[in-house]
């Protein structure tokens, strides 16, 4: 936005040169940017999720003539497919809205992706498994994989949280521990 600073100066008038901003605006417009607002669009249908996934339901056929019953899956309503849409559309807000490359040089963007791969994922564990959910332990328990899954790549949406960084836990937690108790 512009806006003219003092009196117009005979230059200004005759080409409409305005002067730009300057002050509180631009630094509250840059923490509600593109990516902020997809992460917290993200945030809220991950709160919404697991009211979404109880939405679903199934149930269990009885055998006929000593052949296996099955699970019959009954729908899960609007709620689910509203999130993951949601969820999608926030994600694509923050990888469009990623800058490249950090202060260390890394690539911002490829540990974004990793976080929403990690995402993509969780999200196809919960739409397989749950309507099944209710009615298999199996299918629960993969679930709620999936919803920890999706709260993972959340997470290393804006931290470097990937599972090559968590690999390195345990190690430095051994170093730690050595260091504590005065071994090396």
């Amino acid at each position: 936005r512009l806006r003219p600073s003092g009196l117009p100066t005979e230059m200004q008038r005759r080409t409409g040169e305005l002067e730009a901003l300057r002050g509180g605006a631009s630094g509250l417009a840059k923490k509600l940017g593109g990516k902020n607002l997809g992460l917290l669009v993200i945030l809220l249908s991950l709160l919404y999720l697991p009211r979404a996934m109880n939405q679903c339901s199934a149930r269990i056929v009885p055998a006929r003539g000593g052949q296996k019953g099955y699970i019959q899956r009954l729908g899960c309503g609007s709620g689910l497919s509203i999130t993951n849409v949601v969820t999608l559309s926030g994600l694509a807000m923050v990888l469009v809205n990623s800058r490249q490359f950090d202060r260390h040089g890394r690539s911002k963007l490829k540990m974004r992706m990793t976080g929403a791969v990690i995402m993509c994922i969780g999200m196809i564990l919960i739409i397989a498994h749950a309507e099944p959910a209710k009615v298999s332990w199996y299918s629960k328990s993969n679930a709620y994989v999936g919803l920890f899954l999706e709260w993972w790549g959340f997470v290393s949406l804006f931290y470097n949280f990937t599972p090559k960084f968590v690999a390195q836990i345990p190690r430095e937690l051994g170093k730690l521990f050595n260091k504590a108790t005065g071994k090396k």
